[in-house]
């Protein structure tokens, strides 16, 4: 409207209210154009007379503002005035977020013990003032601190009894402390959620002694977690830990990958076999007729829809379903404005319920959607209707699914393809059509923001950004080859920290990193996944670890190797 009145003088448009200001503001914050929004809320503050409560307003406003922004210093400026102004519990909670964002570590733990002096320090505000400051001084890399901390709480308070007992030994190992870390990791190798993880860390720190009895100890204890748990984590940290001690770990473990994980389809045989099929079981399956019609007039995406329609059929016919499937399709389809709609349940007639009861019916038919499946690109159906007639079912999973297109992108940006599949593989057991609650899309899981963001970077946005091409496997596959191919470079080639910013963001992992480093003591890989602030990140790395693992067992022949020895330093070339 502004521009309008400028080109067009006979258009009078008046000057914004105040109000309007600040909603113009939030509405620019909102659409993540936060240049606009500080413009004008620091236009606002600029006014010497505006009234103390709209004063306050513009300055909260700001501060998330510049909190977007990432302009942490301002941030906490704005913060402070406010905190100084009322000390409340929402104001101090988001000058702390704000202040560890900023790696100001030491004025956030003030703030937090500030709240654990006095007659009020006695209760449940200041029993979890003091439990976050010993969170704050861990994720700052004040050991020495936390350990002080600690000592505080458990002469004050009672609870979080399984969480001090861990971090006391975590704690002791941190500061060096060797044989204290080793008694205080013992009893909680027979008790509680920590049991593995703590078996893992002192059979880390047994294998390090000069004792040749300790050395003997941790070694047996490693070697244990490695045959009991050779495909999990901890189980694949021991190896490592084992193999750069100069110890055999023992075998790796047998896997063998499915039969035709990607096997190629001639599409003269693909038509016959869908032909075949719905000649025989249209009559019962409708879905399945309708896939083969749409196939054979070239209109594929509907007839991949249809054919999920018709596998997820037989599954539930065949009391095979495989556990939880989300109903994503109804926003795949292009719904997403009708939110109660919802896709029918599979409901398999009582015709097909009765021909399937038939074991040879359901096995012809098992084996000929299967084929359907893998090439078609259904890589989720496929690895649902595999069974051990197939292969191992530890196996089914870990297939090279959209294989051409994830070679092609790989091959484009030199990055190893395991990386894309173990992504893929956590991000959505590749299906095309996932959307996440958070908004993200398709089988790498992107959100339209920044999928828009990539696409600019790559020259390729063209007018508009379309946040439905996500669900296009090579289109979406595209943009998250480039953004590994980033994050790795970002980081100097090391996976975890990728895998870590895929989920967490990388400005997030820079900062982690930036903290553990501060102290100048060498950082291990095992450590810093331990400590990874985010509780769901944590997991997420250390799963598409465990998956980097499968794949590279599975296709390559042998487990990875990754190294301990953590780079903490990183480029300025990503930070999205």
């Amino acid at each position: 409207l502004v521009q309008l009145a400028e080109s067009e003088r006979r258009v009078k448009a008046p000057a914004l209210g105040l109000g309007e200001r600040m909603r113009q503001a939030e509405a620019a914050r909102q659409l993540r154009n936060v240049e606009l929004s500080r413009s004008i809320l620091d236009e606002v503050l600029e006014d010497d007379k505006l009234p103390p409560a709209m004063r306050t307003s513009a300055l909260r406003s700001r501060a998330w503002t510049t909190y977007k922004e990432r302009d942490f210093a301002a941030c906490v400026a704005d913060l402070e005035v406010l905190y100084a102004d009322v000390k409340s519990a929402e104001t101090r909670e988001f000058l702390v977020r704000c202040l560890d964002r900023g790696r100001f570590y030491d004025r956030a733990l003030e703030l937090l013990l500030a709240q654990t002096e006095g007659k009020s320090g006695r209760g449940a505000a200041g029993r979890q003032a003091l439990w976050s400051a010993i969170d704050q001084a861990i994720k700052g890399g004040r050991y020495q601190e936390a350990q002080e901390l600690l000592g505080r709480y458990d002469k004050k308070f009672k609870g979080h009894v399984p969480e001090r007992q861990w971090l006391d030994a975590w704690i002791k190992m941190r500061l060096g402390d060797r044989k204290a870390a080793v008694a205080a990791f013992e009893p909680l190798e027979r008790r509680g959620n920590d049991r593995l993880r703590a078996r893992y860390f002192r059979g880390r720190l047994l294998l390090e002694s000069d004792d040749a009895d300790e050395r003997a100890r941790g070694e047996a204890n490693l070697k244990a977690i490695v045959k009991e748990r050779g495909l999990e984590y901890y189980g694949l940290m021991a190896r490592q830990r084992l193999l750069d001690a100069g110890v055999d770990p023992g075998p790796e473990p047998a896997l063998a990958a499915i039969d035709g994980e990607s096997a190629e389809v001639d599409e003269a045989a693909l038509r016959e076999l869908f032909a075949e099929l719905a000649a025989s079981y249209g009559d019962v399956l409708p879905s399945l007729a309708r896939a083969e019609s749409l196939f054979a007039a070239g209109y594929l995406d509907e007839a991949r829809r249809e054919l999920r329609i018709a596998i997820d059929e037989h599954l539930e016919a065949t009391g095979t379903k495989g556990g939880y499937e989300p109903h994503h399709e109804d926003r795949y389809v292009g719904l997403c404005w009708r939110h109660t709609w919802q896709q029918p349940k599979v409901a398999p007639s009582r015709e097909a319920r009765k021909r399937l009861r038939d074991r040879a019916e359901a096995e012809t038919l098992r084996v000929g959607l299967r084929t359907l499946a893998g090439a078609l690109d259904e890589p989720h159906r496929f690895a649902r209707l595999t069974t051990t007639a197939e292969g191992p079912l530890r196996s089914r999973w870990y297939i090279r699914a959209f294989r051409e297109d994830i070679e092609r992108e790989a091959a484009a940006q030199g990055v190893d393809p395991i990386h894309l599949w173990a992504l893929m593989y956590t991000e959505s057991r590749f299906r095309s059509h996932v959307i996440s609650p958070a908004g993200a899309r398709g089988v790498l899981q992107i959100m339209p923001w920044t999928g828009q963001q990539l696409a600019e970077r790559l020259g390729e946005l063209g007018p508009r950004f379309d946040a439905d091409t996500l669900f296009h496997p090579p289109t979406n596959i595209h943009l998250a080859a480039y953004y590994v191919a980033e994050l790795l470079k970002k980081f100097h080639g090391q996976p975890v920290m990728a895998y870590a910013s895929y989920n967490g963001g990388p400005f997030n992992v820079s900062r982690w990193l930036a903290a553990k480093a501060a102290g100048g003591q060498p950082l291990e890989l095992d450590v810093f996944i331990e400590e990874i602030p985010f509780s769901e990140s944590a997991r997420y790395a250390r799963r598409v670890l465990e998956t980097q693992a499968i794949y590279s067992l599975l296709y390559r022949g042998s487990l990875p190797r990754w190294s301990q020895a953590v780079d903490p330093s990183y480029e300025d070339n990503i930070d999205f």
